[in-house]
């Protein structure tokens, strides 16, 4: 976990304007997963804000920004999540607290984003084309819900 830590104080350093940078886009690891079902745990959140944007359907609300870490024989691959709090997405919301198990089938409960740090649960990957050639990403289709006689329930 340590070694988790370090990784984000230097992936979350701030550049000034004379800063001296190094690393190539070779130089990092990057796991792109297939779809597929798989398990995580929870390394980080963050509180953010989403700004609406001129024709976007979401509100400017707050965010909240997970990021997981799902572990492959090709290394570890990282995901990050983002959660617009607003009522429309209070399902995406509920399915990722009963996927780590901090909340139950129809219960209502706070959301207590620190405590998913740690945590951890199953989601459904999709491995979607980006928009050059042969460039690829990830990103959270759903979250398998946990059910109560699981068991890694939180």
């Amino acid at each position: 976990m340590a070694e988790e830590k370090m990784m984000d104080v230097n992936e979350n350093e701030v550049f000034d304007w004379d800063s001296e940078i190094e690393v190539d886009s070779e130089d990092r690891d990057f796991v792109v997963l297939e779809s597929g079902e798989y398990d995580f745990e929870v390394v980080s959140f963050e509180r953010g804000t989403h700004e609406a944007k001129a024709g976007g359907k979401a509100p400017t609300c707050p965010k909240a920004i997970i990021k997981i870490k799902i572990a492959t024989e090709a290394g570890d691959a990282y995901l990050t999540e983002n959660f617009l709090l607003y009522k429309k997405m209070e399902w995406k919301i509920s399915d990722f607290f009963r996927s780590i198990g901090l909340k139950k089938e129809g219960e209502k409960v706070p959301m207590k984003w620190e405590d998913a740090v740690g945590c951890t649960g199953t989601c459904k990957v999709t491995k979607d084309k980006g928009n050059e050639e042969g460039i690829f990403f990830n990103h959270v289709k759903n979250w398998i819900k946990k059910k109560e006689g699981d068991s890694e329930w939180n």
